[in-house]
């Protein structure tokens, strides 16, 4: 094979695929730092950079996915729930954070195609911290067993309504909409309901919304009708909801599929007029 090297020895800056590994690694700083001497190669559309004379395969969203050593992690980690054990195991964990917040990216950029919202965000602005605060709980465990991301306009500190991404063996799932509600906001959104509930009917009766998500979660609904409200309005039902979410649980196989971010991306596709009208009563 005929690479066409590209001359002088750029900085180091980026994801790479190194020779006997099945995992990227984000590979920073310049070559004085790194004492190594680099060559930016091109082959059509693949990039490559030589590594101290190892050729490396630059690695773009396409390779994007969850390895199965994150999950191995996870795993561990909810057997093992302590801080000993957790600083012994800090590489393990570091590696799981990053190839998560990597592969967030590349959902971001696949939703940005179609919600230009979201172009300039990163996948570490989305991700939720792994320690847990146990001050007012009675579960002191330190660590959550999960790696969760909520991808919104902005970010992970938005109470607004976006999307969430949580990985957990045996427990992962993708959502949308808006978990809770401040009273304010609740009253905007059954506003809406009341206003235009065929609008959102005709989102949740939308037969890919319902063959994914199958419906709103009935977790946080209320037993009666809520204040103001008449018990035979058409739209009661909708209008019990003190959280408006949908999501969709994925197998351990499926999380570990090549094409997993473009199934998440496409999940989002589907969420996305549901959002929508979530928007329009809240801005």
């Amino acid at each position: 094979m005929v690479f066409a090297v590209t001359s002088g020895f750029p900085d180091i800056n980026g994801w790479f695929l190194l020779p006997g590994s099945s995992r990227p690694r984000q590979i920073q700083g310049t070559k004085e730092q790194k004492g190594l001497e680099t060559q930016a190669v091109t082959v059509g559309t693949v990039g490559f950079c030589q590594i101290g004379g190892i050729l490396v395969q630059l690695i773009y969203g396409d390779m994007a996915t969850i390895n199965k050593s994150t999950l191995t992690f996870l795993k561990s980690l909810r057997k093992n729930n302590n801080r000993d054990w957790f600083e012994k195991h800090k590489e393990g964990y570091l590696e799981a954070k990053t190839n998560m917040e990597y592969f967030i990216d590349d959902v971001i950029k696949n939703i940005s195609r179609f919600d230009k919202r979201y172009a300039n965000m990163k996948g570490k602005d989305c991700m939720f911290r792994i320690y847990r605060d146990v001050r007012f709980s009675k579960d002191k465990r330190p660590y959550k067993v999960n790696m969760g991301a909520s991808i919104n306009k902005d970010g992970r500190k938005s109470d607004g309504p976006g999307y969430y991404l949580h990985i957990e063996p045996g427990e992962s799932f993708f959502a949308g909409g808006i978990w809770m509600p401040d009273g304010d906001n609740l009253k905007k959104i059954r506003q809406e309901i009341d206003y235009n509930g065929k609008i959102l009917n005709k989102i949740l009766a939308n037969p890919a919304f319902k063959k994914y998500f199958g419906g709103l979660a009935d977790e946080y609904k209320l037993k009666t009708r809520p204040k103001g409200y008449s018990g035979d309005h058409p739209d009661i039902e909708l209008l019990k909801h003190t959280s408006f979410i949908a999501g969709h649980s994925y197998d351990e196989r499926s999380v570990l599929a090549k094409n997993f971010s473009v199934e998440v991306a496409k999940a989002a596709s589907i969420m996305l007029p549901f959002l929508a009208f979530l928007d329009e009563a809240l801005y």
